[in-house]
């Protein structure tokens, strides 16, 4: 366990609200306030000695610094890919030490608004305290050796014994030799100041070691049988108290001291030797003002979330308790009525609009696992599993799921409640498939290593599993017991991972450290894979757009992107940043344009990804326009255009319609001139050869199959020439195919699904007529109108 030093000076002061942070770019809504929530989950926690500031440091790399009044950030200091999990201020205040998890602590200047001065090479930290100049370092090795080291030079400043140890504070250390006594040495001379034995026959070793501001008293974690700290006079040599508890653990004011003990905060009065409060649950990190008023912990309970926990530890209370609506967020979902959705988080199941305060329907507790049909919520909490049927206004009745064993931790369930995929943890993790209304196992499948995401097919034909080695696997849900994987594939292997299959049942993603796969859902054959940019971090979740259009993934690290790809040509559509750490989950409402994420800090954020929310219908000029931009090739451009003609609406019909003629009439063009490439007539040859030139990237699709299949010479020879011609001035046919007229047509079929009445169907059965691609997808069109 991480022995972060917890000798931090400063005073809290309770403030009513918290200040929420802008909302970044395309989002329209938050849930959740910023105050106080390090994405990742902090790690490390330290108080500036005068109160004003609170530091925090997680796995995103990033320390945050905390303006303890009104709990918005003062500044965020950042190393790339590391891992701040060790922090100290000096006694003084005007100095902070971090650990990144590398071999260096970077020391920042407070009052230069931490301006890092300067880094000492120190190798395989476990913990670290300074003295009040910020000369020296007290260190300690994951190894257990004691360092003393001089921050202007990094050199040695003190020999110490050999054996496990610890540095409390900067003007003495203590070490604990090979018996488990504790022997402490002043810095820098090594003068031995106590050595305190623990009782006879106590085999118990020394976990961590706290001194008081004064440094009269000493208190020391022991592991062993029973978690035992016992606190010593150091001047006297003398056992003051023993009582339950383990690290963390710091002295308040010289008298008092908080430990962790059954893993929640206590507190000890040393001169009464009676507990004065219980706090909190499952923390483990741990800063507190010397004056012993103050305490800081992470928010273990139930949920590793993102939230920093302020205690009051005159009264036991919490003060920013009642800030956030909701703790620990598992995901939002729309409830199907416009501007409305279902919040699961740690508390249970709540109905939200982005202009209320969430409305709790059914109380959860320590839930771990949900999975949603169109009429109830399945959720395991890691013990039982339970059916909460849901509607708008009223919670109804609760039923557990005798069949699901206690150790679910993951769970999916089909729209309409027939099939349900349940996967359970421990050293032999396993796939539970039960149907016929959930009353029965259909089949157990034991999976070589714990899942990380299921997914159900739409039509329920089969059930996908992403597992902690690296591998997806597919079951046929109807397979029994005995029933082979239909198939599997191996991605990059990740810790954090997500598989969903698309709407339409054809494609079925996952994500994983480097890219997001995509397959096809029924024979497993690699269809694209989307690689991770220079500034994403892990890809770590993945949806699809309602239609199957566009395929949404969110990524892990400070940034916490959102990136969207249209699926047609797999171009880049959109990035939503927004800057709060890791992404843990993300949706698409049904209405395909407003996203729902996640944060690693805890926080919900509501997304328009259409780029239309405010403005008003578009004019007849920017629906032409929008109409030649639906032919690029750039996603970014096309799929902003695509949005404003559905936002048209019938105003876009007549436009459409003028389209799909000029489309007629420019494949006809094309055809035309392929077969003038074989003319008899040199100057005709000519001509056809340099208006196809010009015409460009539309013209390879007909150029290529000329090329291929032309039954004269000539026309093969001056079809290969312009393809080499036009690749050669950078123009090439996509690895889709999809270029010029077709690529149009194929987007207004994705418009013309989205206006209603018979004129859009018209249009749809001219774009049937022209067959290839965008045939098929009106067709499709065509019978989901039916």
């Amino acid at each position: 366990m991480r022995r972060t030093t917890a000798r931090i000076c400063g005073l809290f002061l309770a403030c009513q609200s918290l200040t929420a942070a802008e909302l970044p770019d395309g989002a329209f809504a938050r849930l959740g306030g910023s105050a106080f929530r390090h994405t990742d989950r902090p790690s490390a926690l330290a108080y500036r000695p005068d109160g004003k500031h609170l530091a925090s440091g997680g796995a995103d790399g990033c320390v945050r610094i905390w303006d303890t009044i009104a709990g918005a950030e003062v500044t965020v200091l950042k190393v790339k890919d590391g891992h701040a999990n060790i922090l100290a201020y000096t006694p003084d205040g005007k100095h902070l030490a971090a650990h990144f998890s590398d071999e260096k602590v970077r020391l920042y200047d407070v009052d230069k608004d931490y301006k890092l001065t300067r880094a000492v090479a120190v190798k395989n930290l476990d913990s670290f305290t300074l003295t009040d100049d910020a000369k020296l370092l007290a260190a300690v090795t994951t190894g257990g050796q004691l360092l003393v080291v001089e921050t202007a030079t990094g050199l040695d400043r003190m020999e110490v014994p050999d054996g496990k140890a610890i540095a409390p504070d900067g003007t003495a250390v203590a070490a604990s030799d090979g018996a488990n006594a504790v022997a402490v040495l002043e810095i820098p001379s090594g003068k031995p100041l106590a050595k305190l034995a623990p009782a006879n026959g106590d085999k118990s070793t020394v976990a961590g070691i706290a001194f008081s501001a004064d440094s009269k008293r000493i208190a020391v974690a022991y592991e062993g049988a029973l978690n035992r700290v016992r606190i010593y006079d150091v001047a006297k040599r003398e056992l003051i108290l023993t009582v339950d508890g383990e690290v963390p653990m710091a002295f308040c004011d010289g008298n008092r001291l908080a430990l962790r003990q059954s893993g929640k905060l206590a507190l000890y009065d040393l001169g009464t030797s009676k507990r004065v409060h219980l706090l909190g649950d499952k923390f483990s990190v741990l800063a507190v003002t010397p004056d012993g008023t103050k305490a800081a912990t992470d928010n273990g309970a139930g949920f590793a979330t993102a939230r920093i926990c302020l205690w009051n530890l005159k009264d036991g209370t919490e003060p920013y308790a009642e800030s956030d609506a909701v703790v620990g967020l598992r995901g939002i979902v729309s409830t199907g009525v416009k501007g409305k959705y279902w919040i699961v988080d740690g508390n249970g199941i709540s109905v939200w609009a982005p202009d209320q305060a969430p409305t709790l329907l059914s109380r959860q507790n320590k839930l771990i696992a949900f999975a949603r049909s169109k009429s109830s919520f399945y959720i395991s909490d890691g013990v039982r599993m339970r059916k909460v049927p849901m509607s708008d206004a009223d919670v109804s009745h609760t039923h557990e799921l005798d069949l699901y064993p206690e150790g679910i931790r993951q769970l999916a369930v089909s729209a309409d409640d027939t099939l349900i995929a349940a996967a359970t943890a421990g050293e032999k993790p396993k796939l539970l498939i039960g149907t016929e209304n959930l009353h029965k196992l259909k089949a157990t499948h034991a999976l070589p290593a714990p899942a990380l995401s299921l997914a159900i097919h739409p039509e329920k034909k089969s059930v996908a599993v992403i597992g902690r080695d690296g591998f997806l696997r597919v079951w046929d849900p109807n397979g029994g017991d005995k029933g082979p994987e239909l198939w599997k594939a191996r991605v990059a292997r990740s810790l954090r991972a997500q598989v969903a299959y698309s709407p339409d049942g054809s494609l079925l993603a996952v994500t994983s450290v480097v890219r997001v796969s995509v397959f096809d859902a029924e024979t497993g054959a690699a269809m694209a894979n989307f690689e991770r940019q220079w500034e994403d971090g892990p890809y770590s979740t993945v949806a699809f757009s309602p239609d199957s259009r566009l395929l949404i993934a969110g990524t892990q690290g400070t940034l916490g992107s959102v990136v969207i790809w249209e699926l047609a040509t797999r171009g880049l559509v959109e990035r939503f940043t927004g800057g709060r750490g890791s992404i843990a989950h993300l949706g698409l409402g049904d209405d395909g344009r407003t996203l729902s994420t996640i944060a690693a800090d805890d926080t919900a954020l509501l997304w328009d990804i259409s780029g239309r929310r405010g403005k008003p219908a578009p004019t007849e000029k920017q629906l032409k326009a929008a109409w030649v931009q639906l032919g690029q090739t750039d996603a970014e451009i096309a799929w902003p255009a695509l949005e404003t003609m559905r936002a048209g609406g019938d105003a876009a019909l007549p436009i459409v319609l003028t389209g799909i003629l000029e489309a007629h009439l420019a494949l006809k063009k094309l055809d035309r001139l392929v077969k003038e490439l074989g003319s008899k007539d040199f100057s005709e040859r000519e001509n056809a050869s340099k208006v196809l030139a010009g015409i460009g990237a539309p013209a390879l699709p007909v150029l290529k199959v000329a090329d291929e299949k032309a039954s004269d010479a000539e026309t093969r020879e001056r079809a290969g020439r312009l393809i080499a011609k036009i690749v050669a001035a950078g123009e090439k046919l996509p690895d889709t195919g999809l270029v010029g007229e077709p690529l149009r047509l194929l987007r207004a079929v994705a418009v013309l699904e989205q206006i209603p009445g018979d004129g859009a169907k018209e249009r749809l059965g001219e774009i049937k007529a022209f067959g290839g691609v965008p045939g098929a997808a009106a067709v499709k069109a065509l019978k989901g109108r039916k």
